[in-house]
């Protein structure tokens, strides 16, 4: 693997005035591969109609003799071999051993046939000093590293609201990668977003920390990061795969991968509100987390279809540890040999109603499902599953603000403490007939049909505000898993694969 490096400066933009201050447009899409270069040029905006060079490991072009001018945006080279197809490709422009060029990467412009030729190229901004020669320029391949368009340590060079990154391949990282700069908005975020062969695959890139530290920092609101595969290295280091800062709000994480030694795979500061996480898997090397996997210090977010397995935590922490609760929805996850600890670890239950609905905890042989550990009590805890626990749901004090309904116990040492069973709560039946799962040793988490099992959690009523037969249905199986619908009415099919 190949390790990123942080220390460029990258321009990719895509504006039409040619002597302005470069800045990113919404439409330019960056291109990171570990068997990339951090001197290629590693970004195209489709808007100038030309051919994306940016993915391939080489760049299309390479030149030893180019120069440029004080006054006019462009590029000049004996040798040649421009073409109106780069246009929008980012050039980058290495001024060593050369006369008063102005080193940085610069988009190619519109190609107008009057001046631009083989030997001459229109690019966004002039890239001299003064009479120059002798610059060096690559236009295309994959660039090499995150961090020249996401830090505050190349802010002239930033991104915008609307850039996509597409990250392939496998790195190792060292330092963190910071995006610390811009904010996405909701209608133009900013995604990073990995793939295997093809984007839009469902390849994971991995990036794994060198040394103790941090993977990505983020700081800012409107990020979506998607099809990543975070690795704490194999050693006693620490750090997160994902940290939000405090006030990074409105986040998404999806479909991503974190597997954590010491520290969180995913940390969300105070005051990150509004982040989803979801369909992302966690999970730990065989030695105890200083705390959980997935920590929270916010309030209002939503975590929901996670898979969360073979964690051990302490007994004052949890798999998904949060210390600040108000508002959370946490829905159809899988809490899968949780060990010391708990499944869910919650504070400060005291504002907003929290809602923990259709997950399944399987398998926690010392530790507690739901650890309620309130400064105030609220919030609702309706048609989950819990099979094979010491304690399902424990609270620190007793508690009747705390609404339990609907969910399915089995094979549990103890399933309520200090919390009241619903009205509709099941204890299904003792032995192996009550197992309401297919094989949940080997994760199939899926329902059976066995009667006293899985099959009395089939379709439960969940009540207010859903349509009910005959125009629709007002059902919906307990636990994570929901079955699939033959006759296609409302609200089945599969939920979580």
């Amino acid at each position: 693997m190949k390790k990123l490096i942080i220390s460029i400066i990258f321009t990719a933009v895509c504006i039409t005035c040619i002597n302005a201050e470069a800045i990113i447009s919404r439409d330019t899409v960056i291109e990171i591969r570990s068997t990339g270069a951090a001197t290629n040029g590693g970004g195209y905006c489709p808007a100038w109609n030309g051919i994306d060079y940016s993915q391939s490991d080489d760049p299309i072009l390479t030149l030893t003799d180019v120069s440029s001018d004080t006054t006019i945006a462009c590029l000049v080279s004996p040798t040649g071999g421009f073409t109106s197809a780069m246009a929008g490709n980012i050039v980058s422009v290495d001024s060593t051993g050369a006369t008063n060029m102005i080193a940085g990467f610069y988009q190619i412009v519109t190609w107008d046939g009057a001046v631009n030729n083989s030997n001459v190229v229109s690019i966004d901004r002039v890239a001299a000093s003064g009479a120059s020669s002798g610059g060096k320029a690559k236009v295309g391949g994959a660039g090499l590293d995150i961090n020249l368009f996401t830090s505050n340590s190349v802010a002239a060079n930033n991104i915008v609201a609307g850039n996509t990154i597409y990250v392939k391949g496998a790195f190792n990282v060292t330092p963190e990668i910071d995006f610390d700069t811009v904010n996405g908005t909701y209608q133009a975020p900013i995604k990073v977003l990995g793939y295997g062969t093809t984007r839009g695959d469902a390849g994971l890139p991995t990036l794994t920390n060198a040394s103790a530290g941090t993977l990505f920092d983020v700081d800012m609101d409107n990020h979506i990061f998607e099809n990543l595969s975070f690795n704490a290295k194999d050693n006693s280091t620490s750090g997160n795969g994902i940290a939000m800062a405090t006030a990074a709000v409105a986040n998404v994480v999806r479909n991503c991968y974190f597997k954590s030694r010491v520290s969180a795979g995913l940390a969300l500061g105070n005051s990150s509100n509004g982040c989803l996480i979801e369909n992302c898997e966690f999970t730990a090397f065989a030695t105890q987390l200083s705390t959980g996997s997935l920590t929270m210090a916010t309030p209002q977010c939503i975590v929901r279809r996670c898979y969360f397995h073979d964690i051990d935590v302490p007994s004052a922490g949890g798999a998904l540890y949060t210390s600040a609760t108000s508002g959370a929805f946490f829905e159809h996850n899988i809490f899968d040999t949780i060990s010391t600890g708990s499944g869910i670890y919650m504070q400060d239950l005291s504002s907003n109603p929290m809602q923990i609905k259709n997950n399944t905890f399987y398998y926690m042989p010392v530790g507690i499902s739901i650890l309620l550990v309130a400064d105030g009590d609220n919030g609702n805890i309706i048609n989950n599953i819990f099979s094979t626990c010491t304690t399902a749901i424990s609270s620190n004090a007793l508690s009747l603000a705390i609404k339990l309904d609907r969910n399915a116990f089995w094979n549990n040492t103890t399933d309520v403490t200090n919390v009241v069973y619903g009205l509709n709560d099941i204890v299904l039946v003792a032995g192996a007939t009550g197992d309401p799962l297919v094989d949940a040793a080997n994760a199939n988490f899926a329902l059976n049909d066995t009667s006293g099992g899985g099959a009395d959690c089939s379709q439960v009523e969940i009540g207010v505000g859903q349509l009910g037969s005959p125009i629709g249905t007002s059902y919906e199986d307990i636990g994570a898993l929901q079955k699939e619908d033959k006759s296609g009415l409302i609200g089945h099919g599969i939920i979580f694969k």
